[in-house]
């Protein structure tokens, strides 16, 4: 085996047999070995912060995605009334909502139950309610033209029963700019107010077919006020009002985005979470025991070289090191949220929901990194092609556009994602190193004539 002196290169004696070179490499895979279990080991215990190193980049894509579809739903349901105040609600402080309908009724009875003393137990309201989609304009017509009509009606017994202020919205006249929908809402409301009231038609002022559904509600003794004025003006006049129904009314329901199931990652089985842990923590073992290992390696490689080639090896080492972190780094910080915005944008576009699993998404966070980082290493083949009289700097000037279809095409292979975004996303950075690698040669080349001459 090779010895070493503190002081000395730490690659100077060269001159081995084979067996030496057997021992070398011996040694040499030991210290690696060794090396690698100690960095394991150390990912182990760090394991839980490298699961959340992981998870991040998948989490904030989640958490921008839904974002943006509940503010895309809050304008969609909301209409009118989607006010600045909620975009502001559902943006800055991170918040997304739900439009729920409930049975105000039943919330009341139950409060009322559990809090008698905060409300009265008779004040609830009617189960049914009018909406302004419940009436159709053409019975605001008809309740506006028995204003001069002396038939009774149950359109004249409502116009009388109204007040002024509610009269003098549905009397007024269509214009530019103004909805029917305000018209109907006026009478819908008055309606609400009117529709408890037992007494509100007449038998005498009902037709026929309106008479027999009045006769039936005072049969069953069961039916509410409500639901029986309601069935009157339905079958009073068929098509302007819907049949009675339990009125529901909409609520939004808030909550933080990160607290929204969607945007939590979930497993299959409870055993993944444990093997999540396990490859994460090889992984930070491998990366944090990498640089241990790669010294080996070249200990072994060097034993051999000239002297005049082992200063290569402590400019390349470091180079190549740095333009692997470089890439990882890359990928990491910016093209992972890219990528992954994309991707969600375009399942979202085909009409498919989401449910991101850890075990898929490890492999993504591995592959592309490792991906990045070895198609950094361009500008070193490029240098080393070229130092071996392969390619010539001229070749790698004249070429370029045909380097270019190149790139993108290694791109496409190795990008973990086959769509067209994190192709680019890698094409982009590796045209810059590119013509990196052509100015490394040239630079190169000049070094070379200097000391030439």
């Amino acid at each position: 085996m090779a010895k070493f002196q503190k002081d000395d290169d730490l690659f100077q004696e060269s001159s081995m047999s084979f067996g030496e070179h057997l021992e070398e490499l011996r040694t040499c895979l030991f210290r690696a070995s060794a090396g690698l279990f100690v960095g394991v080991c150390i990912g182990l215990l760090i394991g839980k912060y490298v699961v959340e190193l992981i998870e991040a980049p998948l989490e904030r894509a989640l958490v921008t995605y839904y974002e943006g579809k509940s503010i895309k739903a809050a304008k969609e349901q909301l209409g009118p009334d989607f006010t600045p105040e909620i975009a502001a609600t559902l943006t800055k402080p991170g918040m997304m909502f739900e439009q729920v309908l409930i049975d105000p009724n039943a919330v009341t009875k139950s409060l009322s139950q559990a809090f008698p003393n905060q409300f009265e137990q008779n004040g609830v309201s009617a189960v049914y309610r009018l909406a302004g989609r419940d009436i159709k304009d053409g019975l605001v017509g008809a309740v506006l033209e028995s204003d001069t009509s002396e038939k009774a009606s149950p359109a004249r017994r409502i116009w009388k029963a109204l007040n002024e202020e509610q009269r003098k919205i549905i009397a007024l006249k269509p214009t530019d700019g103004q909805d029917d929908y305000v018209r109907v809402r006026a009478l819908a409301e008055g309606i609400n107010g009117l529709l408890d009231k037992k007494d509100l038609f007449a038998e005498d002022d009902l037709n026929d077919d309106a008479r027999a559904v009045w006769k039936k509600h005072q049969a069953a003794k069961a039916t509410t006020a409500a639901e029986m004025n309601w069935s009157i003006l339905n079958a009073t006049y068929p098509g302007f009002i819907e049949p009675p129904h339990r009125y529901l009314s909409p609520i939004l329901l808030w909550r933080k985005v990160k607290d929204d199931p969607r945007t939590s990652i979930s497993t299959f089985n409870a055993q993944e979470a444990f093997m999540i842990w396990m490859k994460a923590g090889l992984i930070a073992g491998v990366v944090l025991s990498s640089p241990w290992v790669f010294l080996q390696i070249w200990n072994f490689v060097a034993a051999g070289l000239y002297p005049n080639e082992r200063r290569y090896v402590h400019v390349f080492l470091p180079f190549s090191i740095g333009l692997f972190l470089l890439g990882a780094a890359v990928a990491y910080l910016f093209v992972f949220d890219k990528v992954l915005g994309f991707l969600f944008d375009f399942n979202d576009w085909l009409g498919m929901k989401i449910d991101p699993r850890m075990s898929e998404w490890l492999g993504m966070v591995l592959w592309l990194p490792i991906g990045f980082g070895v198609s950094f290493q361009l500008p070193l083949v490029m240098l080393f092609i070229e130092r071996i009289g392969i390619v010539s700097v001229k070749t790698y000037t004249t070429n370029w556009r045909i380097a270019i279809i190149g790139i993108f095409l290694l791109s496409g292979l190795l990008a973990p994602s086959p769509d067209p975004y994190s192709m680019c996303l890698m094409a982009v950075p590796l045209t810059v190193l590119y013509f990196g690698g052509i100015l490394l040669c040239k630079q190169s080349a000049k070094r070379r004539a200097v000391a030439t001459h």
